[in-house]
């Protein structure tokens, strides 16, 4: 008896459940099976294939650029900027004499006053203060100072002009990025022009010369 109940239950709850099915508007049954065929297409991948990432960042500046075989732009950059030339810091020189010889440049010993990095003496000299001697990097020339104002910093490769399978010439773009002496002189980091002649050989690429960078 307690089973012949049940079964006429689940009979009674079946029956329902297909008459509302029968009666249901079709608008409200196709919102229904909406997420169902949403789901649907998410599984199946509808349209394009693969993973898909959009991005805003823009191409590299040297998209364009030949490379010859077991160089790339990241193993060039390096190369340039581990050269002595390359890598030597830009010096002016402020004379420790106020006024007097070797000449120097105004715009440094004003910027070096402006950073409270020297001040005048009684004698009428410069002196360098504290915060002159721990960040000025300031090397003693005897009458003067020679002080590193900027730093040359690579930008890009434009070209590679190869005139053999192991020999190369290489235009690229640099600028100067001052430290804070050169920031308080207002020195320019507009970009320059660079070249730079690499040579292959059974170790790999190296650069020969790097030239056309002593732009003021």
């Amino acid at each position: 008896m307690g089973d012949s109940g049940i079964l006429k239950s689940a009979l009674f709850f079946l029956c329902v459940t297909l008459v509302v099915l029968l009666f249901m508007p079709k608008d409200c049954a196709k919102k229904a099976a909406a997420p169902l065929a949403a789901l649907r297409h998410a599984k199946s991948g509808g349209g394009a294939k693969g993973l898909h990432i959009e991005t805003s960042t823009p191409a590299p500046a040297s998209h364009d650029v030949a490379y010859p075989a077991g160089l790339d732009a990241a193993r060039l950059q390096y190369l340039i900027e581990i050269d002595g030339h390359f890598a030597a810091p830009r010096t002016l020189t402020c004379p420790k004499k106020i006024g007097g010889p070797p000449l120097g440049s105004p715009e440094l010993v004003a910027a070096l006053q402006s950073l409270h990095y020297i001040e005048p003496q009684p004698d009428g000299t410069y002196a360098l203060t504290r915060d002159g001697l721990m960040s000025a990097n300031a090397a003693d020339d005897g009458a003067s100072w020679s002080v590193p104002v900027a730093k040359r910093q690579f930008v890009r490769v434009d070209a590679i002009d190869c005139g053999s399978a192991d020999q190369c010439t290489v235009t690229f773009s640099w600028r100067w990025q001052p430290n804070d002496v050169g920031q308080a002189m207002q020195a320019g980091t507009d970009p320059h022009s660079g070249t730079a002649h690499i040579v292959g050989g059974p170790d790999g690429w190296v650069v020969r010369d790097v030239g056309d960078i002593d732009a003021p």
